[in-house]
């Protein structure tokens, strides 16, 4: 980590603790004070564990859709013997055009594309490709 993000990160933390004194001192100053601090922390930690579940409502795995499914089945009715399962992975120029220039070359040599993944970066792409190529 940059010593710049560090400052950043202690002035945040500063700032934080300056909010919470600043308003310690304004409800401290009340009768009620006391009763306003425990609330607020009882709804920070509510909205925590609200946060929580939504959170792990949205990471458990759905189901599998009958698409889904059906490219399961063609991915595993690939014949061994007459094709071979390979992962490629390649650097591509990040310009129209340039996978569709793979996928041409890949065509002719009678390889197909079962499943791609791009990543892209700055000026390129880095493509991962699960392909069914001939066994010759």
């Amino acid at each position: 980590m940059s010593w710049a993000a560090e400052i950043i990160e202690l002035g945040a933390v500063f700032f934080a603790v300056g909010l919470a004194h600043l308003f310690v001192s304004m409800v401290g100053q009340h009768a009620d004070g006391a009763a306003m601090l425990i609330v607020s922390g009882i709804a920070l930690i509510a909205a925590m564990v609200l946060h929580r579940w939504w959170g792990a409502r949205r990471d458990t795995p759905t189901a599998a859709t009958p698409a889904r499914a059906a490219v399961m089945q063609d991915l595993l009715s690939v014949r061994a013997g007459d094709r071979n399962l390979l992962r490629l992975r390649t650097t591509l120029p990040d310009r129209p055009g340039s996978l569709a220039a793979l996928s041409g070359q890949l065509a002719r040599l009678d390889v197909n594309i079962l499943a791609i993944q791009v990543h892209p970066d700055a000026d390129s792409a880095v493509d991962d490709l699960l392909i069914a190529a001939p066994a010759s």
